[in-house]
């Protein structure tokens, strides 16, 4: 009877690890972006911090343009999955941008642990402490490419 008592215990906590393992999210391959980046681009100073990935893959962000006086032109909340990426944008004074139920989206295409491609946005690592994002904008009715190289702050 001990012994199967035993056996049976054994089973069911060796059955509840298992069960605990594989109930965890796998780490995110585009968790490299985790950190606080710092450039030049959109005619200013760009700052960005982002958390490293929730048990559900997701990363919040938080995005804020310097004009070159250092007022800030623009803060943006950022929301990261799986799915793509969603933006709320606010002036100096956190008036939004969009109305309270919209927000921008850029829709996922494909990630890896160096890129991450998404519709007129990509996220690309260059080195551990550098990274570069391409975004396409509309100026003036034509679709132009701005590139951001940003540095990992220290």
């Amino acid at each position: 009877m001990k012994k199967h008592t035993f056996v049976v215990l054994g089973f069911a906590i060796a059955l509840g690890l298992s069960l605990n393992v594989f109930s965890k999210t796998a780490e995110p391959k585009y968790a490299w972006l985790a950190g606080r980046w710092i450039g030049e681009g959109l005619g200013g100073t760009t700052e960005t911090l982002w958390s490293p990935p929730a048990e559900d893959g997701t990363m919040v962000g938080v995005f804020r343009l310097f004009n070159a006086d250092g007022s800030i032109m623009v803060y943006q909340f950022l929301l990261l999955d799986e799915d793509g990426l969603r933006i709320k944008h606010f002036n100096s004074e956190l008036k939004g941008w969009e109305s309270q139920e919209e927000y921008v989206t850029f829709e996922m295409v494909n990630f890896t642990e160096e890129k991450i491609e998404m519709k007129s946005l990509v996220y690309e690592k260059i080195s551990q402490d550098e990274i570069e994002t391409r975004l396409e904008v509309s100026r003036d009715g034509k679709i132009m490419t701005e590139t951001l190289t940003k540095r990992r702050a220290k």
